[in-house]
């Protein structure tokens, strides 16, 4: 693991398109280092992240207890709206 690599930039492109739309487009949750694998980094708890890649299913259930991998937006790239639709979820 390289660690002095830049870190991975997802651009979500909000002003083009409207809310409702980023939302559909894109599962939001709040970070938990429990609960998700955070595939660029060591960010803090609590800042919303996007689920980049689903955990696997079988038979109805998480396989092996895979997480799924999220981004997490920084606190900068994280507005109020993108935190009140995760905490309505």
């Amino acid at each position: 693991m390289v660690l002095s690599d830049p870190p991975i930039e997802m651009q979500l492109n909000a002003t083009v398109e409207t809310k409702g739309d980023l939302f559909n487009r894109f599962e939001f949750w709040m970070y938990n280092k429990q609960d998700y694998y955070c595939i660029d980094g060591f960010p803090k708890e609590g800042l919303p992240c996007v689920v980049v890649m689903p955990p696997p299913f079988r038979q109805g259930f998480v396989y092996q207890g895979i997480k799924p991998a999220v981004i997490v937006l920084g606190e900068q790239d994280s507005t109020e709206q993108i935190r009140e639709h995760v905490r309505i979820k």
